[in-house]
């Protein structure tokens, strides 16, 4: 591959040339531009003739150190040009300009040996080409799964936040939690995460740049196994956003992880309408009202037009009692469609995991609704429920770093229950 390099001052070029000249640093590349330019001078010119290898520019994040604007127009226009930055001040504003013009990678400058030998690496060898091109088509698609409520406070949110957690945690599966209620979106303080630098709307750029490193870079890690994606921080980021951005990044998504649990709002545009069309899954979450009996029925009515297939929809009535105006059967005759679970009412504990940041799984795992929820996972998964251990038993398998440990005793097992 040909490596081009751009700087603007000339030790940092000769020391760059040394580095990569080096027969351990870039066996699969080769150095095919070297210029030092003067600050003032427009990289306009210089991008021009650069068609595909890798450029590794030097940028001070200054108007006149980087136009962004030629830079965007070069990678859209070069797709097998990758773009790595060497930046002396990689603040915020600067990683989301490179970001939305394409670049692949920012790393400090001057990068050290272990850094540059990394990069080049990551970007060089041959067997890398074809998943940067397209880095979601080799891979099995990973199973898309979709809440959403058909009336406000249904509790979808709770539902869907807590399910993710509970399939990465306690059944092992990896998961990607994406909220895209891009308009009012707070799943991420039901998961207890502070504001994440960046979200989807930094995913609002050419689908032939988006790549796992820029999607993996607008995640933040939950729980071990459980990544989070959140909804944008104002209602104006989320204008970027487009329903072709939608579908590159739930693609890449599945692509990335086994499973993605996504909650859906109330209201579709044709970016949410891209999300449902793709999802594996779609949970449709109601409780046993006439109101929310009214607003499913709209609900089931608007996916059949659109073409959603009713063998994907499962109905969940939450926040269930006995002393609810309509039963199951009313219910299931009402919609023309079986439902699949039902959670209890648990007003306490829920208020609490939401106050707390916490899924229902951590602060409650015996609670009625935590145990409903580990039957709709089984459900989902076609697997069996994880065996739940006493809490000796959790606290021994923790301090020896194991999972699942039980601990028996002659007659019956040592365990401690719920009240």
């Amino acid at each position: 591959m040909v490596i081009h390099l751009i700087t603007c001052a000339p030790q940092l070029l000769n020391t760059l040339l040394q580095q990569i000249r080096m027969p351990a640093a870039a066996p699969h590349g080769h150095i095919g531009t070297a210029i030092c330019r003067d600050p003032q001078q427009s990289l306009t010119s210089l991008l021009a003739p650069l068609e595909d290898g890798l450029l590794l520019l030097e940028t001070d994040g200054t108007s006149q150190g980087t136009p962004w604007e030629s830079l965007a127009s070069l990678t859209a226009h070069r797709p097998g040009l990758n773009v790595v930055l060497m930046s002396h001040d990689a603040h915020k504003e600067q990683l989301l300009s490179a970001m939305r013009a394409g670049v692949r990678e920012v790393i400090p400058c001057p990068p050290d040996d272990a850094t540059l030998q990394s990069t080049l690496k990551r970007w060089t060898e041959p067997h890398k080409d074809a998943s940067r091109s397209n880095p979601w088509s080799a891979r099995p698609r990973g199973k898309l799964i979709a809440f959403m409520a058909c009336k406000g406070g249904a509790g979808s949110t709770v539902l869907a936040t807590s399910l993710s957690h509970m399939l990465a945690t306690e059944f092992d599966r990896p998961c990607a939690f994406i909220d895209m209620d891009l308009l009012y979106g707070d799943a991420s303080f039901y998961l207890g995460q502070a504001t994440h630098p960046n979200t989807i709307a930094d995913l609002a750029t050419p689908a032939e740049r988006l790549d796992p490193l820029l999607l993996a870079s607008c995640m933040s890690t939950v729980a071990p196994g459980l990544q989070l994606l959140s909804a944008p921080p104002d209602m104006a980021a989320s204008t970027l956003l487009q329903a072709h951005h939608i579908d590159s990044a739930l693609s890449l998504a599945c692509a990335e992880h086994p499973l993605v649990v996504m909650d859906l709002p109330r209201s579709m545009d044709t970016r949410c309408m891209a999300a449902l069309t793709m999802a594996d899954v779609i949970y449709i979450v109601m409780d046993n009202t006439m109101a929310a009996v009214r607003d499913a029925q709209r609900c089931l009515q608007f996916m059949q037009t659109h073409g959603c297939d009713s063998t994907r929809v499962r109905l969940i009535v939450n926040k269930c009692t006995t002393e609810a105006p309509m039963n199951t059967q009313t219910v299931e005759a009402a919609l023309g469609m079986p439902i699949r679970h039902q959670i209890p009412t648990q007003t306490e504990a829920v208020n609490e995991c939401i106050a707390l940041g916490q899924a229902l799984g951590q602060r409650h795992p015996h609670n009625p609704v935590t145990m409903a929820l580990r039957q709709l996972a089984s459900d989902l998964l076609q697997v069996p429920v994880p065996s739940q251990a006493g809490w000796l038993s959790r606290w021994l398998g923790r301090s020896s770093g194991k999972r699942g440990f039980t601990l028996s005793m002659p007659g019956a097992p040592l365990e401690t229950r719920q009240p």
